[in-house]
């Protein structure tokens, strides 16, 4: 597991609360996990600043894996419906 990104928390969720967790997995294809990386971070610096995001934990693959995890964290499941749609 990863250490948490400084990008773990929002600044409109309230502290040490997330009521709603979501996993989502994705297989990447080789030779594109740097492009997947990449996507990531730059998604994480938007999320954030969605109101009721509450953090994301990334689970990389093990060393014969291509399969990437995250746990997503809302305040609600209001707030996680209105970031579906965003």
């Amino acid at each position: 597991m990863n250490a948490p990104s400084p990008h773990d928390a929002s600044p409109h969720a309230a502290p040490g609360r997330a009521d709603v967790q979501v996993l989502i997995s994705r297989r990447i294809k080789p030779g594109r996990h740097v492009e997947f990386g990449n996507a990531v971070r730059d998604w994480i610096a938007e999320a954030v600043q969605f109101p009721g995001y509450a953090g994301v934990l990334m689970i990389r693959p093990s060393e014969h894996s291509d399969e990437y995890g995250a746990v997503l964290r809302f305040a609600s499941e209001s707030d996680w419906q209105r970031f579906l749609a965003w």
